[in-house]
């Protein structure tokens, strides 16, 4: 597969939308059967839709998601020193009654 500014090859057309968005995804392959002759072509909003039913984010939601992990990381660090000085202090507390 490759990306590409322009449809070369018939029929000139997203295989799932039937648009003429370009950049589009070329995956090289020539299909001939029902009823659809040519090169398979993708545009990115299909492709981009497909990578949403999977799962997948784009570039900048990812880079955001990246971003409040290191910092959930770092909260969730914090907390558990405090859990454990918490049972320092809940031991301490037992000993005393």
């Amino acid at each position: 597969m490759q990306i590409v500014n322009t449809y070369t090859l018939n029929p000139g057309q997203c295989h799932l939308c039937a648009g003429n968005r370009t950049p589009v995804i070329d995956t090289l392959r020539d299909i001939d059967r029902h009823g659809w002759e040519g090169r398979l072509y993708i545009c990115f909003e299909c492709a981009g839709g497909m990578a949403q039913l999977i799962g997948w984010a784009p570039p900048d939601k990812h880079e955001d998601m990246v971003e409040l992990a290191a910092s959930l990381k770092k909260k969730n660090t914090a907390l558990e020193k405090k859990v454990a000085s918490l049972k320092k202090f809940e031991e301490a507390v037992k000993e005393l009654a």
